[in-house]
């Protein structure tokens, strides 16, 4: 209650009944460009100023860590790099137990055709895979080579191998990819979301992979993640324990020393320039 000003990360939630308590409040920030873990509405409503990192496109494109994490998630993925590993860790030696599939010439889809969205179809690029992406604001970024545009999501679901998603948490978009578009999926291909877990089904995705319809799923994000001892009640992480088409890593995408250091900065520079333009007024 006697604080004027409030730093936080993601992984601290910032609802009504925290704002109500902080009376002195003035400011909140975050070093992120995703907001669903602050109840902006609600800031506005009582005069509450907020700052993130939402529209810094020019700093943006130093922070590479996100799309970094997602390629290693699609790696670790069709390669069972994990499962391997920890085979080798039991003293086996088994080649033919962790055979993958290569990259190149795979169709990639790519939801959400932002600062991520792009740079993961760079590194696509170099691995010589056909890019498709949706998004549904016109996009004024120069397409490269072998990049294409999907006027629907459902024809991207259909003509891609890997779907990734990469894009915000809005009510338009929780909930986004479920059964009626997942069932357009090829029986060999995969998901992989480093972007809020509520914009999957999660009912739905378990679903198609214990039935196979897919072939498998890479995770960075999972519903209720602030909530305590949402683990437990998860039905994603205790298929996981058991399969293999399953791999979910803890909202670590953006975690890096660089990224943290680089974006924290960042932000305290816009504490300051707020700061000093208050006193002047």
């Amino acid at each position: 209650h006697k604080y004027e000003i409030l730093i936080l990360r993601f992984s601290h939630k910032i609802d009504k009944q925290i704002i109500n308590k902080a009376k002195n409040l003035k400011l909140v920030a975050t070093n992120a460009t995703g907001t669903d873990h602050v109840d902006v509405k609600y800031l506005n409503m009582k005069g509450i100023n907020f700052l993130s990192l939402q529209g810094e496109e020019k700093f943006m494109k130093k922070i590479t860590a996100s799309a970094e994490h997602t390629w290693g998630l699609v790696l670790a993925l069709i390669r069972f790099i994990p499962h391997a590993y920890n085979d080798v860790l039991s003293y086996n030696w088994n080649r033919e137990k962790y055979i993958g599939e290569q990259l190149y010439k795979k169709n990639i889809g790519i939801i959400g055709y932002g600062r991520n969205g792009e740079k993961i179809s760079k590194i696509a690029r170099s691995f010589g895979m056909k890019i498709f992406y949706f998004d549904k604001m016109k996009n004024s970024r120069k397409l490269r080579k072998n990049i294409s545009r999907c006027n629907t999501i459902e024809k991207l679901f259909k003509v891609s191998d890997i779907i990734v998603l990469t894009l915000a948490l809005t009510d338009e978009t929780r909930g986004l990819i479920n059964k009626s578009n997942m069932k357009l999926m090829k029986k060999d291909s995969y998901i992989i979301n480093t972007s809020r877990g509520e914009i999957i089904n999660e009912r739905d995705l378990l679903d198609f992979l214990r039935k196979k319809r897919i072939k498998g799923a890479a995770l960075d994000v999972l519903h209720n993640e602030s909530k305590k001892n949402f683990m437990k009640t998860s039905k994603l992480i205790n298929y996981a324990k058991k399969h293999d088409n399953l791999l979910i890593t803890p909202h670590i995408a953006g975690v890096t020393k660089d990224s943290w250091l680089l974006s924290e900065v960042f932000i305290a520079k816009k504490i300051r320039k707020f700061i000093q333009n208050a006193e002047q007024k």
